[in-house]
């Protein structure tokens, strides 16, 4: 199990800063950085070309996740995600919205609003 700690907010405002000063020993990536985006960060292109936007080792097998900023579902936020389940047999699939609650929006995919993470 790994811990990350994401610090966010304006650009030049000090987050790097108090990272390397409080945690000098942490692994530190900045997204702006082409080098660290590249070794950290994938996404999955399906083999129709819908995309995922991230793909996480889970302990049984891969779990393909999907970052929507609408409260709504709709059949093309889903794409991606049944496509993926599809092409590689996966268990489940992630949606994360702003919607209102955590459910289930089909067999296989579940939708868990960003406020509960």
């Amino acid at each position: 199990m790994f811990s990350v700690v994401a610090i966010v907010g304006p650009r030049q405002c000090g987050k790097s800063t108090l990272v390397k000063q409080l945690r000098p020993d942490w692994k530190y990536y900045d997204l702006e950085s082409q080098d660290d985006y590249q070794l950290t960060f994938n996404y999955y292109r399906t083999i129709d070309k819908s995309e995922i936007d991230l793909v996480i080792d889970g302990r049984s097998g891969p779990i393909p996740i999907e970052i929507k900023l609408n409260s709504t579902v709709n059949r093309t936020a889903l794409r991606g995600l049944e496509n993926f389940l599809a092409d590689t047999k996966t268990n489940y699939a992630i949606l994360i919205n702003r919607g209102k609650r955590i459910e289930l929006l089909t067999d296989k995919i579940i939708q868990i609003p960003v406020n509960y993470l």
